[in-house]
């Protein structure tokens, strides 16, 4: 009776975890659906009372990295998928944003949902790897910790790791009223630094 109740207990948590599994990709699917037929593409004021959620994956070369390496830091979080269109229509502008501010404390981090095995498949990613960190999110758990909607999903950190901007669909990330919201958080950490502490 013992091992009959722990097989079906066992059984159980795996039916579970995978219409968890299901539950996600659906969620994401519909997601990338109400983007593609929105004009949800501009950032715009973080204004959620939550704290950031932690971030800590690997990149698509098997180093380990949290956002805690990117301290003093503007970072720009970004969630995409191979197979979503409005992701692969913003990319190029992304790779724009990161020539722009290449000489800036600023960093992309590009995090990948659930495509490891196709990832190398994509001609593009070498020109990413090329501009921003290529972190992979293999189980979709933290594109949930970030509660993102649909792909892709944007976040903008300040230097001090608080979550400051989002955008939801694909931004043009090269314009010239967001390069200068991105500069005026940079400078946030340079005028914290010159003020005397108390």
């Amino acid at each position: 009776m013992r091992h009959s109740s722990a097989t079906e207990y066992s059984t159980t948590v795996m039916h579970n975890s995978r219409m968890r599994n299901l539950l996600c990709v659906a969620l994401i699917l519909l997601g990338c659906v109400f983007i593609q037929h929105s004009q949800a593409n501009e950032l715009r004021d973080f204004t959620e009372k939550r704290a950031t959620p932690p971030l800590e994956l690997k990149d698509i070369h098997g180093k380990q990295h949290s956002l805690a390496d990117y301290r003093g830091k503007v970072v720009l979080v970004n969630f995409w998928a191979g197979w979503c269109q409005p992701c692969l229509q913003e990319i190029p502008q992304l790779i724009k944003l990161a020539e722009i501010l290449k000489d800036k404390p600023f960093t992309i981090l590009a995090v990948n949902v659930a495509e490891e095995k196709k990832l190398a498949g994509y001609g593009f990613v070498k020109k990413m790897d090329e501009h921003m960190v290529m972190l992979m999110d293999t189980d979709s758990k933290a594109f949930e910790r970030w509660k993102g909607i649909g792909l892709p999903s944007t976040f903008v950190l300040d230097p001090a790791g608080v979550i400051r901007y989002e955008a939801y669909g694909p931004v043009n990330w090269d314009r010239q009223d967001i390069v200068s919201a991105f500069e005026a958080l940079m400078q946030e950490e340079n005028a914290d630094q010159k003020t005397p502490k108390q």
